[in-house]
This record gives structure tokens, sequence and C-alpha cells, in this order.
């Protein structure tokens, strides 16, 4: 699942969630894609999705989608940005049973975190 960044760019323009697939066959819907203004000059951009069905004991396949979903999702737009004058050194990917804003915090709400710096144009998981 590869979407080019003018995709991304529509889709997060509509005001419906947008649905995604991920290695471990679960959809996925985006609810939030944005940058973070860090106080160094590598901004962070958090991928915020949905899954209805989280399965809180599924760490493995949930980490092969976050590592999916900074691949093919995150590196596109991080590529963007960095030609628009903004880069980007940091992804952090939250999937969740509920919409969280990045840093928000919830006890009730199921979710795995991924954070990844961006080296050499890939994400390493850190």
């Amino acid at each position: 699942m590869k979407l080019p960044a003018v995709l991304i760019s529509l889709l997060l323009a509509q005001p419906a969630l947008a649905e995604i697939s991920v290695p471990s066959g679960q959809v996925l819907e985006l609810y939030s894609f944005e940058v973070v203004t860090q106080p160094s000059d590598q901004n962070l951009l958090f991928v915020g999705v949905l899954a209805k069905t989280l399965d809180p004991q599924g760490y493995d396949a949930a980490a092969e989608d976050m590592d999916a979903l900074c691949r093919d999702l995150a590196l596109p737009e991080a590529a963007v940005q960095g030609r628009q004058g903004i880069p980007i050194g940091e992804v952090s990917i939250r999937i969740a049973d509920q919409p969280l804003a990045y840093g928000e915090v919830d006890p009730e709400v199921a979710q795995f975190m991924g954070f990844y710096e961006i080296v050499s144009g890939e994400c390493v998981w850190h």
C-alpha cells in the first residue's frame, strides 16, 4: 500500500475519515495527519488512525501495521513537507480504538504507539 503524496492530500481534504489497508488485514481509518513543530530543526509528523476492533494483545500485528504506515504514508508526506521547507525528522503513529490528539492521554483508550526517526529516507523505530 504505497499512497502518492497527491492522494494523501486528497484524502486529508475530505471531511470523512479515510480508510487505509495494512498488512494485518484490518481496515484503519485515518483521523489525524499533522506536523507538530519541535524546538529543533526537525519536526514531527503525527499519524493517528482508528481501529474499531483493536486487539490489545496483538502488538506484533500492530507493530507491522505501524511500520507500513510510516513507510507508505508518513515518508511520502515527510518528503513533500521537506520540499516545502518544513523538515520532518520524526514520525509518531497511534493506532487506537478512539481518536486522541497528539499528546493527549486517556487510560480508557486502547492503543498502540510507534515512534520513528527518518534516517536516509527510511523509518527507523526508536
